[in-house]
């Protein structure tokens, strides 16, 4: 009967200890999370970018581990680093607008509609309204797209009708018949020509956009190696994302050119 007693009381005890430790190792972790998250939060502040929202978190994280919900404190931590990846997602995002649409602007084009619409954007981002930001970048893209549909289709309509007027005046004084059969050829011919302009201004702002990344990408560079502003974290995602999407962007290019070799 007393081994039963002395083992039941060994049994709360080592099941106290247990319990005791996983505590400690729980409360450890969160004190952790709580230093990288600061760690995010300086990070964010040292690329002059707004933390507000990363401090308050931060305060909430301090009052979850006095409460001993270590829990909540690893959420919070993670959704801190999902923001921040959200963050230099929009900052590479409205820096690569920027010069999209100061390179467009040097080709005369009228931005005034996608400058509202990126500054708009702009705001959201400063004040740290994430899910705004990109809502209003998509809008933005969307403006700059259409901008550059029209001036192509424009372009390409000028052109064809003035070859059309050219033909008449030449032609005038053939007989219908002949006419007809001019103006049909030139209907045939015009859907290639038209696409032979999409495909190449298609090209051009391949070109640009690829002239942009490797801008971004010595921008990023001067941050990292020269005003050390830029994390190696930082640094090593942003260049990834550059390298990708440079990448996608020679691959398509050979298949777009080869387009324009067709309706040459």
């Amino acid at each position: 009967m007393k081994r039963i007693v002395y083992f039941v009381i060994f049994s709360l005890l080592f099941v106290q200890l247990v319990g005791a430790q996983n505590v400690t190792n729980s409360e450890q972790a969160a004190l952790e999370a709580i230093d990288q998250a600061e760690t995010v939060m300086n990070e964010l502040s040292a690329n002059n970018l707004n933390v507000i929202y990363f401090n308050d978190t931060i305060i909430l994280m301090r009052s979850s581990l006095e409460q001993g919900n270590y829990d909540n404190v690893i959420r919070k931590l993670n959704e801190l680093t999902q923001r921040r990846e959200q963050a230099y997602q929009i900052f590479d995002s409205l820096r690569s607008l920027e010069l999209r649409i100061e390179d467009l602007e040097n080709m005369s084009l009228n931005m005034t509609e996608a400058n509202e619409l990126f500054n708009e954007s702009l705001v959201h981002f400063e004040n740290e309204r994430y899910n705004d930001a990109l809502k209003t970048i998509d809008k933005t893209n969307e403006k700059i797209a259409e901008i550059e549909s029209n001036a192509a289709t424009i372009g390409a309509l000028i052109k064809a009708e003035s070859r059309i007027l050219s033909v008449y005046v030449r032609e005038h004084i053939i007989e219908i018949s002949t006419l007809a059969i001019i103006i049909a050829l030139i209907l045939f011919f015009s859907y290639r020509r038209i696409a032979l302009k999409i495909n190449k201004d298609e090209l051009e702002d391949m070109k640009i956009e690829l002239s942009v990344i490797r801008r971004l990408m010595k921008n990023a560079q001067k941050e990292r190696y020269v005003e050390g502003s830029a994390s190696k974290d930082d640094y090593d995602i942003r260049m990834d994302k550059y390298k990708d999407r440079m990448l996608e962007l020679k691959r398509q290019m050979p298949v777009t050119r080869s387009r324009i070799k067709k309706y040459s």
